[in-house]
């Protein structure tokens, strides 16, 4: 299967995703694995197999040794499974079968498993085929529990609210508005404005980068056209200094970047950006907040974390 195909694909690779248990829903679908292949690596090796409504997507990467190594389409952080469907089983034999008549490969990388290790186990029976199959810590993510904003809000620490209500103060003296930006014709290249005046734009970091920029450029288009977008900008004196960025599914909420203007710092705009977004969400009836990789400054907005492993296939 190609790119393309997969493209066409996608609602029936999405019900795939959701049936299989346990694994980060949102960043193993389409919006996000096809759009890290498109800014990351749009020309490495594809190899994308399909097997009774189960699906394998892989890609070759070359490793330090010299030799090449076969990941997901998303290896660079590990929030995507690789593997979907609702036996894992399936999509792992076909794997393993077509790996097994691959003459040209060292290493099979499979992140995104859930970490109660079920999954892991079923995958691993087939796979073990290969070589010797083995397993390290992945990622980790914080979520908030969106149950309705006053129950949010009251599981923040004390000194928490406190900070937000005084911000609140200091950003409506400075006449901050915040404005719903989801749909906007040409919405990446805006909020790219933004992170140019930020302390991100100022290194070169974010999605100011390249690969970084193609990533986010297709993942909000991608967003748009499925009415899946959730994006906030700020504005003092009608000048844009902030915005926030996520997408929703399934009653999901993924964070995805959050940046403002290095010179309205004083103001907390990320963190009322943030609690704005929150308050939307709770209105909207989503239920989770994913902030992504676990960060401490991230504790305080989150109500519990959760981790997945990953499996290595060694070649034997």
């Amino acid at each position: 299967l190609t790119l393309a195909e997969l493209e066409d694909r996608s609602v029936e690779i999405e019900t795939a995703v959701d049936a299989t248990a346990g694994i980060d829903h949102w960043c193993s679908g389409p919006d996000w694995t096809f759009s890290v292949r498109r800014g990351f690596a749009p020309s490495s090796e594809m190899l994308a197999l399909e097997r009774d409504g189960s699906f394998a997507l892989l890609s070759a990467h070359p490793i330090e040794t010299g030799g090449r190594m076969f990941a997901g389409f998303e290896p660079l952080w590990g929030f995507a499974c690789p593997l979907i469907g609702r036996s894992i089983e399936v999509p792992a034999e076909a794997v393993a079968h077509r790996l097994g008549a691959e003459p040209n490969w060292d290493r099979l990388v499979l992140p995104g498993f859930p970490e109660d290790l079920e999954l892991a186990r079923r995958a691993a029976g087939p796979l073990s085929q290969l070589g010797p199959v083995g397993g390290m810590t992945g990622i980790v993510r914080q979520v908030a529990r969106l149950d309705g904003f006053d129950a949010w809000l009251g599981r923040r620490p004390r000194t928490v609210r406190r900070n937000l209500r005084n911000a609140t103060r200091r950003a409506d003296d400075a006449g901050l508005r915040i404005i719903d930006a989801s749909a906007e014709d040409h919405l990446f290249e805006r909020l790219l404005a933004i992170e140019y005046s930020s302390w991100k734009g100022a290194e070169g970091d974010g999605i100011t980068t390249e690969h970084m920029g193609e990533f986010y450029r297709h993942l909000t288009t991608r967003l748009q056209e499925r009415d899946r977008c959730r994006c906030l900008v700020a504005q003092v004196d009608g000048s844009d200094v902030g915005f926030i960025l996520g997408g929703v599914r399934h009653g999901r909420y993924r964070g995805l970047q959050l940046s403002y203007s290095s010179r309205v710092s004083h103001l907390s705009i990320g963190h009322l950006l943030q609690l704005h977004q929150i308050r939307l969400l709770c209105d909207e009836g989503i239920g989770s907040y994913d902030l992504g990789m676990d960060m401490p400054y991230k504790e305080a907005w989150a109500d519990h974390t959760e981790a997945s492993v990953t499996l290595v296939v060694e070649r034997a």
